[in-house]
């Protein structure tokens, strides 16, 4: 939230940013419906107030059944790796949305914990990328055969 020109002074207006995630087959303006009903509540209690909203960017929620071959082949793979491999939703956005928003059934994989992604400190061992590497040739034997 931005808005005034120190602290101590009541600004004339203020800017607030606001990131919502959508969940999969969520409508794309659900979000902004939520909004303005709270700000129309908001309104009710302070009958001045006056804000507008403009929706920025948008991205689809996506998801593939943990059913599905493609989800129970690399979950076999993980498996004969060795690997702790769990089948879990994620709350960043991914390019997999395009893909499966057009048909085509994408997952997401890699070496390495979520939690040290996009971090100052971001690593990944290399016996982690050659693990995740020999997962994703097992993958791919078993879907091509």
């Amino acid at each position: 939230i931005k808005g005034g020109t120190a602290p101590s002074v009541y600004p004339e207006s203020c800017h607030l940013s606001v990131e919502r995630r959508t969940l999969p087959g969520e409508p794309p303006n659900a979000f902004v419906h939520e909004i303005e009903e709270l700000l129309a509540r908001a309104r009710e209690e302070r009958p001045n107030l006056q804000v507008s909203v403009e929706p920025g960017l948008y991205r689809s929620a996506t998801e593939v059944a943990s059913d599905h071959p493609m989800v129970e082949a690399l979950a076999a793979a993980c498996k004969g790796a060795g690997a702790a491999g769990s089948i879990e939703g994620m709350t960043a956005w991914v390019d997999a949305s395009f893909l499966n928003d057009a048909g085509i059934p994408a997952i997401c994989f890699g070496p390495g914990s979520i939690a040290q992604a996009h971090t100052l400190d971001e690593w990944v061992s290399v016996q982690e990328i050659r693990q995740a590497a020999e997962i994703l040739i097992d993958f791919a034997r078993g879907v091509l055969t």
